[in-house]
């Protein structure tokens, strides 16, 4: 936009009637007031607007408060405000209610829902209440409320997790004894029973259905410890025999049906002799899972001179893995008075899973929203790929800095 020709006269001739300094010094002002009140007049310079700063999503990863982020940790997928999610769902009706202090039954894995993914894995656990739903285990999942030692954790698991045990030797369809150390297969439940089927293995074939149905006192998160041969009615044997590889039948008693067919498939199969009566002989005959005990021809034996020992009976319990280390370094080392709720989050998911301990050592990770990441050491909780823990922002900022 070009300056009017006659304002720019005016200024000149005021130079040549003046002083030159004291001219020059009102010209160059004048001259640009001039300038700007034209250009004001006239709009101005057309001017960028200043672009936006783009808002940090609720759920981003932030490296600026404590570095990096654990290393399993991804932006949370739901939002994250100051109002807890819900608690993980309880079965709609509780059959049974088994609780523990000695966890040896390997890894657990911990769902938000009923028919969700794991998002997080256990191995250890101070105590461990598993509570079986009532129905089928296709149908439900059972719910895990565990002790972790830093935090306490609740949890769906799926139910042909559940590791049920025999707590007591108890004699089913007349000749089969499950082992302590067998994992029984339940099929369904209801209010106070769980019914489940015995696995006879190849070598046995029973002439019955062995589907059975016992109250929750007969059932055992842990293995079992007894001695199967006490239910038997016959004092522990004193010799053994080699079963041949032939096929027989097992009769209850000496004179009685047949309650099961044997096909020993191999030579090395070694029975305690329990009595023997004419031409027949009462056995009882362990295999991995279970110990089988009846009336057999004497000719499907051959006599040793070796005494007999019913193997496992005794045998030491099953240890459970080393722990897991789930300590994050950039993480800072708090403790807190009073408990504080712990969140989990896995596939645009979040549920109220629990509590961090009061007193007890955590450790604090970035924030997002009004939470902020959390991982519990020395507790072997172990979240998967994609997974993350948090508690509440502002109480956990309260919380003293531990070494």
């Amino acid at each position: 936009m070009r300056v009017p020709e006659r304002i720019l006269l005016a200024q000149l001739d005021q130079l040549r009637t003046g002083g030159y300094a004291s001219r020059m010094r009102t010209f160059t002002i004048s001259l640009v007031s001039t300038l700007s009140m034209f250009l004001a007049a006239c709009g101005g310079a057309e001017e960028k607007p200043e672009s936006p700063v783009a808002p940090t999503p609720s759920g981003a990863a932030s490296t600026t408060s404590l570095g990096s982020t654990a290393p399993n940790a991804v932006a949370p997928q739901t939002q994250l405000d100051e109002k807890l999610p819900s608690e993980v769902a309880s079965p709609a009706k509780i059959a049974c209610a088994l609780t523990t202090q000695e966890w040896t039954a390997g890894t657990i894995h911990l769902r938000l829902l009923n028919k969700g993914d794991s998002f997080a894995t256990v191995n250890h656990a101070e105590a461990i209440k598993v509570s079986v739903p009532a129905g089928t285990p296709q149908a439900d999942a059972a719910l895990y409320e565990l002790d972790l030692g830093t935090a306490t954790v609740k949890a769906l698991v799926s139910s042909d997790e559940v590791p049920l045990h025999a707590k007591a030797a108890v004699v089913l369809g007349g000749f089969v004894v499950p082992l302590g150390a067998t994992r029984l297969q339940w099929t369904k439940s209801a209010v106070d029973s769980i019914s489940f089927n015995v696995e006879t293995g190849a070598m046995v074939k029973a002439n019955a259905d062995l589907k059975t149905t016992k109250p929750c006192a007969y059932f055992s998160l842990t293995e079992g410890r007894f001695d199967p041969i006490a239910v038997t009615g016959s004092p522990a044997p004193q010799k053994s025999a080699l079963l041949r590889p032939v096929k027989n039948t097992l009769t209850g008693t000496m004179d009685g049906p047949a309650v099961a067919e044997l096909n020993i498939n191999d030579s090395a199969q070694k029975a305690g002799v329990l009595a023997t009566s004419g031409s027949r002989s009462r056995i009882a005959w362990q295999t991995k899972d279970n110990l089988f005990f009846g009336w057999v021809p004497s000719s499907a034996m051959v006599s040793t001179a070796e005494g007999f020992a019913v193997p496992g009976s005794a045998r030491e319990p099953q240890k459970a893995p080393p722990k897991r280390a789930t300590t994050i370094p950039t993480y800072e080392r708090r403790t807190c008075a009073t408990d504080l709720p712990l969140v989990a989050e896995f596939k645009n998911e979040s549920r109220l899973i629990g509590s961090v301990k009061a007193n007890k050592v955590f450790e604090l990770g970035p924030a997002h929203g009004a939470l902020r990441l959390v991982s519990l050491p020395d507790s072997d909780l172990v979240v998967e790929s994609g997974a993350n823990l948090f508690v509440p922002r502002a109480a956990s900022e309260k919380c003293a800095l531990s070494k």
